[in-house]
């Protein structure tokens, strides 16, 4: 098992497409995305794109706030979390059952 030093921290946000309905902006502004639904939203786009092997790529959520949460991720696995989170398009009622929006991940700054 490696340590933590060895980790690589991945900043990511979820980003709201412009067009969603102005009547749920507010809502949307004041969503904060807990801890089990970023899980699930980065175990999808792992799976989505990389199958049962990207499922099982190892990571931490080391923090959550909003629409934001920080990753420490092994370096060598940075191109498959980068390339399927970024690749990830899904609709908030998944998640939120009152909110209908379609969100993309985006990386709020990348630290090494």
């Amino acid at each position: 098992m490696e340590d933590d030093s060895e980790k690589v921290e991945l900043s990511l946000e979820i980003i709201v497409d412009p067009q969603a309905d102005d009547s749920i902006r507010s809502e949307i502004e004041n969503l904060a995305i807990d801890k089990i639904t970023w899980m699930s939203i980065i175990n999808s786009s792992l799976t989505k794109l990389y199958g049962i092997s990207g499922s099982c790529l190892p990571y931490t959520i080391t923090g959550e706030n909003g629409r934001s949460a920080v990753l420490q991720i092994d370096p060598r696995d940075r191109d498959k979390f980068e390339s399927s989170l970024f690749a990830c398009t899904f609709n908030l009622n998944q998640y939120y059952s009152t909110i209908e929006a379609n969100c993309t991940i985006r990386s709020s700054n990348s630290a090494e």
